[in-house]
């Protein structure tokens, strides 16, 4: 380049230009509802300008779903008495949306929201027969809160112990280590570790001297290989520990290796189709986990090289990014959910990350 052209080339740049306070209102206006790229095609912007001011105005240049007047009046109602995930739940919104939208209605904490002669004389008529969650709801409280409370006031909860009845105990002998235990718990309408001590008061788990039955010495070395030993511990209603230290003794061996796992054949796939082809479409090919197919590569060295977007599949995701989630984009053409996104805001578009709510009239 000459020093004219130099010259010339310098005197032609093009500087930002400024934004007017009209654009401004404007992008703060439609840029949750158009999203970006759509903005700069309005303002005749580059969708670089449009995210650079976004970023300036702290905002965030996504599809954001409007808050209506219930959910406002809903997160005023339990601000400072359910927990922001808890509210974010209950709005299907992210905690961090609940947060954000509280800063901006002004809310203040009310942590320290005292507590009324009628709620405490409810929590000393109920605090021994009732547990903290219904406490709790009840008291339209955390049952972190109520815990507190009741610390402060010096009343415990005396732990009520189970009195199992005849039919129970008869239940537990004859089902314990054949189902799982939370099954069983689940089955007895106890907690786990409620069960856990009665099993161990009937000698049925984790007494030294309980010698083992031909049917479990066989159940474990035909599953030792195949299975961990925390699922025959919880199967056979013993310990993890006491499984390992008798397959020990008797020299069995546990889980195969992965390269034992593998074939030669779904060794070699992989080593040849881990460049061209993804993760999930080489576990679906092989009948694998995709875990397994990730192990195997890090233990081989193979990199995964990002493949580049067809025209065919650039096409598609620029058809359904306003309409389908994102996630459905990504499973339509085979692709990672991060990848379909890279490469989306290199294109400067906007995706649906969940999908829309069912309006009821």
């Amino acid at each position: 380049m000459t020093k004219d052209e130099r010259v010339i080339s310098l005197s032609t740049k093009q500087h930002p230009r400024r934004w007017r306070p009209q654009e401004i209102i404007y992008l703060k206006r439609h840029y949750a509802r158009e999203g970006v790229a759509a903005v700069a095609s309005s303002l005749q912007r580059s969708i670089r300008a449009v995210k650079f001011k976004l970023s300036q105005l702290n905002l965030h240049g996504r599809n954001i779903t409007p808050w209506t007047r219930a959910e406002d009046a809903h997160l005023r109602l339990w601000y400072g008495k359910r927990s922001f995930r808890d509210i974010g739940r209950k709005l299907e919104r992210s905690w961090q949306s609940v947060t954000g939208r509280a800063i901006r209605l002004g809310l203040k904490k009310r942590n320290t929201l005292a507590w009324t002669n009628q709620e405490i004389d409810f929590l000393r008529r109920n605090h021994r027969r009732m547990r903290y969650h219904q406490l709790a709801r009840q008291l339209r409280r955390e049952p972190g809160t109520v815990n507190s409370k009741l610390r402060r006031m010096g009343l415990r909860k005396l732990a009520e112990k189970k009195r199992w009845t005849p039919a129970e105990r008869r239940l537990v002998k004859r089902k314990y280590g054949k189902i799982p235990r939370p099954d069983l718990a689940r089955m007895l309408a106890v907690p786990d570790h409620v069960l856990e001590n009665l099993a161990v008061n009937m000698k049925l788990v984790g007494e030294p001297g309980r010698k083992y039955a031909e049917v479990e010495l066989r159940f474990i070395q035909s599953h030792y290989r195949t299975m961990s030993a925390e699922t025959i511990a919880r199967k056979l209603g013993r310990r993890p520990q006491a499984i390992r230290s008798l397959a020990s003794k008797r020299g069995w061996k546990g889980r195969k290796s992965l390269s034992t796992t593998l074939t030669e054949q779904q060794q070699r796939f992989i080593r040849e189709n881990y460049h061209t082809l993804s993760t999930h479409e080489i576990a679906r090919r092989l009948g694998l986990k995709r875990v397994t197919v990730l192990v195997y590569a890090r233990r081989s060295g193979l990199v995964h090289h990002v493949r580049p977007f067809t025209k065919k599949e650039h096409a598609c995701i620029e058809t359904h990014k306003g309409i389908m989630p994102l996630a459905a984009i990504a499973q339509k053409i085979g692709r990672g959910e991060y990848a379909v996104r890279y490469y989306g805001q290199t294109q400067g578009w906007e995706f649906r990350i969940r999908p829309a709510r069912a309006t009821t009239y």
